[in-house]
């Protein structure tokens, strides 16, 4: 059959095979110029749904931790008899 991965049997009919030397490539492309900009449009288009859930939970997380350090005191009358 094959050799190993990479040097597969090459004998198949009908099968066309095409590579692009690493040395040919751009390392990153256009991604300054339209990459990161398209990420920018799609964030500002994603994001309004989403703010109102992201707030929620940042002043439910705010309050759950305010509460938990509340509930965390001890009662100074509590303990007004020990010695």
């Amino acid at each position: 059959m094959g050799h190993g991965f990479g040097n597969l049997y090459r004998g198949a009919k009908g099968v066309i095979t095409f590579q692009l030397s690493p040395f040919r490539q751009k390392a990153v492309g256009s991604f300054f110029t339209t990459g990161l900009i398209s990420g920018v449009k799609i964030t500002a288009k994603e994001l309004p749904p989403m703010l109102p859930a992201f707030l929620g939970g940042a002043f439910l997380f705010n309050w759950a931790s305010e509460t938990f350090e509340q509930n965390q005191r001890k009662n100074p009358a509590d303990y007004v008899n020990d010695a």
